[in-house]
């Protein structure tokens, strides 16, 4: 085999090789902060290197497993952002899930999320200054996002 035949040979072989089209996707989800307030909205963004066209499920799920708001989005983009509301019923660690499928390759992204009851806790003593020996006492008050305070 000649040496130009050779060069045609492995110009045709890149060339083709070229115009394969790519089928791995590579996705990372993420929140926008850590700390969430029960009943906040959690905004989730995901961004992959290529077009997702699919369904995109997101799970909001507590460490026994159970699912809370399963919203969908079909992004259509490269990059997305969506809400989930973090309507739970007590405070604990949550992990944010978001799959779907593309060119028939399953794909999953997980984010950890605390969610707690308290909105803001204050805590102040009965007067400002105190001798040596002398007796502290403490007030603690913890209130939710309404404002009511919160017992446990």
């Amino acid at each position: 085999m000649g040496i130009a035949l050779k060069i045609v040979l492995f110009f045709l072989i890149f060339a083709v090789l070229l115009v394969q089209p790519a089928y791995a996707l590579s996705f990372t989800g993420f929140t926008d902060k850590f700390n969430y307030k029960i009943n906040d909205t959690i905004n989730y963004t995901g961004s992959s290197d290529q077009n997702i066209t699919s369904n995109v499920t997101l799970y909001l799920i507590n460490s026994s497993n159970s699912l809370f708001n399963t919203p969908s989005i079909i992004p259509n983009a490269t990059n997305f952002t969506t809400q989930v509301d973090a309507k739970v019923p007590r405070s604990g660690d949550y992990i944010i899930k978001a799959n779907f499928t593309f060119n028939s390759t399953y794909y999953e992204s997980s984010a950890i999320v605390k969610i707690s009851k308290a909105h803001t806790t204050v805590i102040s003593t009965n007067k400002p200054a105190y001798s040596p020996g002398e007796k502290i006492n403490f007030t603690v008050l913890v209130t939710d996002v309404n404002s009511i305070g919160i017992s446990d």
